[in-house]
């Protein structure tokens, strides 16, 4: 399953002051993560992703993700078995002209009773290889 979200952190959002947002997700183990960091942000935002208050990306505690025009996608193995199923973006952005937003790309795969055809052939795989 892959679920996209825009974060748009409005202009004038203080580090101390944070704005956040709830992203919906469904239990599964997150596979793959891509964040975009739009053209125009010259450094000024920075994103965070919390699950239930812990900061999960980035990893580095206190650390953002900011740049100008980039992305950034990395493998991961993260599981999300705890209700509530959401992530939380929290970000700031010191423009004092322009809102600037993040584009956020996860994979997650389900595991468990409601497992899907492509999870149940993930977990076959796995048996016959070993890996």
């Amino acid at each position: 399953m892959n679920f996209f979200f825009r974060i748009t952190i409005p202009k004038e959002t203080s580090k101390e002051q944070p704005y956040e947002e709830k992203l919906k997700i469904s239990c599964g183990v997150i596979r793959n993560v891509k964040i975009w960091v739009l053209p125009g942000h010259a450094g000024l935002a920075g994103l965070r992703v919390y699950f239930h208050e812990s900061q999960l990306y980035p990893l580095n505690r206190g650390g953002y993700y900011l740049g100008d025009n980039m992305a950034i996608e990395f493998e991961d193995n993260y599981l999300i078995g705890i209700e509530p199923y959401q992530l939380k973006a929290s970000g700031y952005n010191e423009d004092i002209r322009y809102n600037h937003a993040f584009l956020l790309s996860l994979s997650i795969l389900r595991e468990g009773p409601e497992a899907t055809g492509e999870a149940v052939e993930f977990n076959r795989y796995i048996g016959e290889t070993g890996e």
